[in-house]
C-alpha cells in the first residue's frame, strides 16, 4: 500500500525558530544567530564546544531536535566547566524530579566529575548525612531553584529555602561564577512568573552564564530566554542546529485511527494492537493521555491488562501517586518509568530516553469525548503540539511507535498552498487525508495549516483586539480618572505576561492545528516527514465491526455505546428528523468500520457493504428507529425482528399524511416522495372500496387477479407511474431490501407495470386466504384474490418516517449554529462539580430546552 510521505522526500521540517531580530528590538545584545551541524552519527556536541564560549558571561540558547544528543553535550559541558574553571558552581535544573537522579548518575559516570563533589536536592530532609556545603555540581528543579511552591503551596518548604539561600550565600562568599543549565526549558514554563523571577534574581552578582536547551521552543519560552538574560548583562547567544534526518535510526511510526468517541481499556485498536505486539514478542510501554485510562488498563482482570501481566509481569504504575499535590512524609517519589518493566502511564512524556531492543512504544492521544466548547481535558496533552514531539521522541532506539488517535477534523486544503508542497503533493495529501478524516457534515471550523512563525501574530492580534483592546483602550472613563497610588493596583497585565502565563493554553485550545486537534496535526506531521526520530510506515483507519445473523441489533447497541455514546445521541437526535439521524449514522458506521456479518450455518465474516444485505439493512433500520425513540430511557433491545415492505409502505403513507408537500423548505425530491406516498394512501383508500362480496354461500370478500378499468384511467395512469418512479428511486428498493424493482424490469408496457404493482399493493395491504376461490367476472370464472381482513394503518408515533432526507440541511444547520451559540458560559464555569462529562452535557441541553 502507498504511504503519502513517500512523496515528501526531504521536504523541509519546520520547527520554532528563535531568531536575534526578537531580542535586539527590545534593547538585548544579540550575536548572529550561529547554525551547527550534528556530526556523521546524528550529534551536536562537537559543533557545540567549538561555538559556546566557557569565559564569556552570557545566555546561551540551543535550539536543537530530539535524538541530537543534548544531555549528552550537557554532561561534557558540565565536565568542561568543571576543570576550566575551578572556582565556579553549577546549577543543573529540570523540570521533573524523575530527572534529577538521572543527571546526577550521568554526569558521575559519564562526565567523571567525583560523585562528592555533586549534590542532589532529592537528598534534603531524606538523607541529611549528606550535606550541601561545598558542592560543586548541584541538581535541583526548576520549581526548587525559582521557590515555586506548587498550585496548592503558599510557600516553598524551609528546607528548600534555606538551600537556595545558603548556596547563593557561599557562591557570593567564595567569589563563585556560576552556571545554570536549564535542560527542557519548554515543560519549565510554568514556574517564570514575576513573583518566582524575583527569587532568581537573588543570585544576579554571581551568576556567569545560563545555558537553555530545548527541542520545542514556543512563544512563552522566549518570555523565559527574556528574564534569564537580564540576570547576564542582557546577553543573549543562540544556536540553532539544522534538522536532519538519520534514516538508519529512526523509528517505524503506526498511525490506528480509531473511530471511538471515548478510549477505554477495550477500544479494539488498542486490543488488536497489544495482541499483534505481544503476538511478535516485542518489548511494550503504553503512555496514555490520562491517569484513568492508564489506572483501567492496568487493573484489567480480563483483557488487555491482563494479558500484559501474563507476559510481563507486574506492570510499572507510571502515574502520579501525589494526593492533593502532596507527597506524604517526605518520602522519595514512586511510579517513575523502569527500564526493565512494562510502563503504562501518564508521567514519561519526557526526560526519558528508551533504548529497549525490540521495543514498541504505544502513544494513546486523547479521544473526541475529551473536547470541550471553552477547554479541551486532553491531559498530559493539554500544552499542545510540543506535547506530542517531546512524547514521541522518548523512542531513542529504531524500534516502534504505535499511536492510537480519533480521526482528525476536516482540513481546508486550500491552506495547504502557504507551505512548501508542490500541486501533486497537495493532492496526494488531500487524496490520503480524505481517507481517515472525521465525517462530519456539520463542522464548520476547518483544520486550517498554519506556519509555526505565525504563532506570534495570532496571540499578539488576539490580546491586543479581545483582551486589552476590549477591556483597556475602549475603557476611557478609567483613562481620565487619576487613581490614588493608596489603592490597590488595577493594571490589564502586559502581552509579555499574559503571553507568558496564557499564550500556550489559548493555541493549544483555540487553535486546531497547534492542538485544538491534536490528530490532525500528528497526521500532518507523519504524512510530510515531520517527525525526525520516525517514519510513517503503516495507516490502519478501518477496524472491522462483527455481527451474527440474529443479533445484529444487540451488537448494535453495543458498538453505538462503545463508538459514540450519548453526547453523540444528542447532538444528534435533537436537532435532526429521523431520516438525517439514521442516514448520519448508517454513513458512520460504514465510513469508519469494515462491516461484517456471520450469518447461520456459516463459519466465517463476510464483509458487506452499504445496501448490500438485507438482513442487516432492516435491523439497522429498526435499532436506528428504537435509538431514536428511546435511547435516553435505557433502550434494551431483545432480539432481532422483521420488518417487511407492507410495514414500510403503511408507515410512509402515515408519514406523508401529517406533511404538506407544497412546504417550500422542502426539496424538489422530498415534495415528490410526500406526494407520492399521499397519492398511495389514496390508491389504498380505493381498492379498499373496491373489495367486493361473492354472491354464493360461503360468502367472503375479494378483490379481482387485474386492475380493473376504474384503476386504468389516464389521471390513475399518471399517478401509478409516479408512485413506481419514485419506489425505484428509494434506497431500500433500489437496493432490493424491499423486492420490487426486479418484478418491473422488461416491463416497459404501462398495463403490465400496473398489472404488477397492483400485485404488490394487494399483498402489502391486505391480509389473503390460502384457500383458492373463483368468481364470474365478464362471463368467465377466474381465481380471485380472498380478502381476510384490511392491514390497518400504524399509529403515527411508532412509524418509520423516511420521507424527509438530509436534504433538510438548513433547519439542522441553523439549529446546530443556535445550540452553540446559547451554551451557557456558566455552565463551562461550573465544569467541575460535575462528576461525568455525560452530568455536564445533560445540564447544557436541560438549560436548553428550557
Amino acid at each position: 500500500m502507498e504511504l503519502p510521505n513517500e512523496h515528501f522526500q526531504n521536504f523541509p521540517i519546520e520547527f520554532k525558530e528563535i531568531n536575534p531580530d526578537e531580542f535586539r528590538s527590545v534593547g538585548f545584545d544579540v550575536q548572529d544567530k550561529v547554525i551547527i551541524e550534528p556530526n556523521n552519527d546524528g550529534y551536536i556536541f562537537d559543533a557545540l564546544k567549538d561555538t559556546i564560549s566557557i569565559s564569556e558571561k552570557n545566555t546561551v540558547v540551543v535550539n536543537a531536535p530530539v535524538g541530537y544528543g543534548k544531555s549528552y553535550a550537557i554532561i561534557k559541558l558540565i565536565k568542561a566547566i568543571y576543570e576550566i574553571k575551578p572556582k565556579s558552581k553549577i546549577i543543573v535544573a529540570t523540570p521533573f524530579v524523575s530527572l534529577v537522579e538521572q543527571y546526577v548518575t550521568d554526569i558521575n559516570q559519564e562526565g567523571n566529575v567525583p560523585s562528592q563533589d555533586i549534590y542532589s536536592y532529592s537528598n534534603l530532609g531524606r538523607n541529611k548525612k549528606e550535606s550541601y556545603k561545598n558542592k560543586r555540581v548541584h541538581v535541583l528543579t526548576v520549581n526548587t531553584l525559582l521557590g515555586n511552591p506548587g498550585e496548592d503551596g503558599f510557600k516553598n518548604s524551609d528546607a528548600k529555602r534555606l538551600y537556595i539561600d545558603n548556596l547563593v550565600g557561599e557562591s557570593f562568599n567564595e567569589d563563585s561564577e556560576v552556571f545554570f543549565i536549564y535542560d527542557e526549558i519548554h515543560d519549565s514554563i510554568q514556574n517564570f512568573k514575576e513573583e518566582f523571577m524575583l527569587y532568581l534574581w537573588k543570585w544576579k552578582d554571581v551568576i556567569h552564564k545560563n545555558i537553555i536547551l530545548s527541542a520545542t521552543y514556543n512563544e512563552a519560552s522566549k518570555v523565559v530566554i527574556k528574564y534569564l538574560a537580564e540576570l547576564t548583562d542582557m546577553k543573549i547567544q543562540i544556536i540553532e542546529s539544522v534538522r536532519k534526518v538519520f534514516p538508519e535510526k529512526q523509528s517505524q511510526l503506526f498511525l490506528h485511527y480509531s473511530s471511538d468517541y471515548s478510549f477505554k481499556s477495550t477500544t479494539n485498536e488498542l486490543i488488536n494492537l497489544v495482541d499483534n505486539l505481544l503476538l511478535r514478542n516485542r518489548n511494550i510501554d503504553i503512555l496514555c493521555y490520562s491517569k484513568s485510562l492508564a489506572k483501567s488498563i492496568i487493573s484489567d482482570k480480563d483483557g488487555v491488562g491482563k494479558k500484559l501481566k501474563d507476559r510481563f509481569g507486574k506492570l510499572n504504575d507510571c502515574t502520579s501517586e501525589l494526593l492533593s499535590n502532596q507527597r506524604p512524609e517526605n518520602l522519595p517519589p514512586e511510579n517513575r518509568y523502569k527500564h526493565d518493566s512494562c510502563n503504562v502511564g501518564t508521567n514519561f512524556k519526557t526526560g526519558i530516553s528508551i533504548k529497549k531492543d525490540n521495543h514498541s512504544l504505544i502513544i494513546i492521544l486523547p479521544p473526541r469525548d475529551s473536547r470541550l466548547l471553552f477547554k479541551n481535558l486532553y491531559g498530559i496533552f493539554s500544552n499542545g503540539i510540543n506535547d506530542i514531539i517531546q512524547s514521541f521522541a522518548r523512542q531513542r532506539t529504531n524500534g516502534e511507535i504505535h499511536v492510537i488517535l480519533p480521526r482528525p477534523d476536516e482540513f481546508d486544503f486550500e491552506s495547504l498552498k502557504e507551505t512548501a508542497m508542490s500541486k501533486e503533493q497537495r493532492d496526494i495529501f488531500e487524496k490520503h487525508y480524505s481517507e481517515i478524516k472525521y465525517v462530519n457534515p456539520d463542522e464548520e471550523h476547518l483544520v486550517r495549516y498554519i506556519s509555526l512563525d505565525e504563532q506570534e501574530g495570532i496571540l499578539h492580534n488576539f490580546y491586543h483586539k479581545h483582551l486589552y483592546g476590549f477591556v483597556v483602550q475602549d475603557n476611557s472613563l478609567l483613562n481620565r480618572t487619576n487613581r490614588s497610588p493608596l489603592l490597590p493596583r488595577l493594571e490589564y497585565p502586559p502581552f509579555e505576561i499574559w503571553k507568558l502565563n496564557r499564550g500556550e493554553k489559548y493555541l493549544a485550545n483555540e487553535i486546531k492545528f497547534f492542538g485544538g486537534d491534536l490528530s490532525a496535526y500528528v497526521t500532518y506531521c507523519a504524512f510530510t516527514n515531520q517527525f525526525i526520530n520516525c517514519t510513517l510506515t503503516e495507516v490502519n483507519h478501518k477496524g472491522s465491526l462483527l455481527f451474527n445473523e440474529g443479533m445484529i441489533q444487540k451488537q448494535l447497541l453495543s458498538y453505538f455505546d462503545t463508538h459514540f455514546g450519548i453526547e453523540y445521541f444528542r447532538m444528534k437526535q435533537i436537532y435532526s428528523n429521523f431520516s438525517m439521524f439514521y442516514e448520519d449514522l448508517k454513513r458512520e458506521f460504514f465510513n469508519n468500520f469494515q462491516i461484517k456479518l456471520k450469518v447461520k450455518d456459516s463459519t466465517d465474516y463476510s464483509t458487506i457493504k452499504p445496501g448490500g444485505n438485507r438482513e442487516f439493512e432492516i435491523q439497522f433500520l429498526l435499532f436506528c428507529h428504537q435509538l431514536y425513540q428511546n435511547y435516553d430511557n435505557q433502550l434494551n433491545i431483545e432480539n432481532d425482528s422483521d420488518y417487511t415492505r407492507s410495514k414500510y409502505l403503511l408507515d410512509c403513507i402515515v408519514s406523508a399524511s401529517s406533511l404538506d408537500s407544497s412546504n417550500s423548505k422542502y426539496s424538489v425530491k422530498q415534495k415528490a416522495r410526500i406526494k407520492a406516498f399521499k397519492d398511495l394512501g389514496s390508491l389504498r383508500e380505493k381498492m379498499i372500496q373496491a373489495i367486493q362480496e361473492s354472491s354464493r354461500s360461503p360468502k367472503f370478500k375479494y378483490l379481482p387477479p387485474k386492475p380493473s378499468d376504474d384503476f386504468k384511467t389516464f389521471e390513475d395512469i399518471k399517478v401509478i407511474e409516479n408512485i413506481i418512479t419514485v419506489l425505484e428511486d428509494d434506497p431500500l428498493f433500489q437496493n432490493d431490501i424491499f423486492l420490487l424493482r426486479r418484478n418491473l424490469v422488461n416491463k416497459n408496457v404501462v398495463e403490465k407495470k400496473l398489472e404488477t404493482i397492483y400485485k404488490v399493493l394487494i399483498n402489502d395491504f391486505f391480509i389473503l386466504s390460502d384457500k383458492a376461490r373463483q368468481v364470474k367476472i365478464n362471463g368467465k370464472n377466474q381465481g380471485v384474490n380472498v380478502i381476510e381482513a384490511i392491514i390497518e394503518l400504524p399509529e403515527a408515533p411508532s412509524t418509520i418516517n423516511l420521507l424527509l432526507t438530509n436534504d433538510l440541511d438548513e433547519v439542522y444547520t441553523n439549529a446546530v449554529k443556535e445550540f452553540i451559540l446559547q451554551i451557557p458560559k456558566s455552565v463551562e464555569d461550573d465544569r467541575p462539580k460535575y462528576k461525568t462529562t455525560d452530568e455536564y452535557y445533560a445540564d447544557i441541553l436541560n438549560r436548553l430546552q428550557g
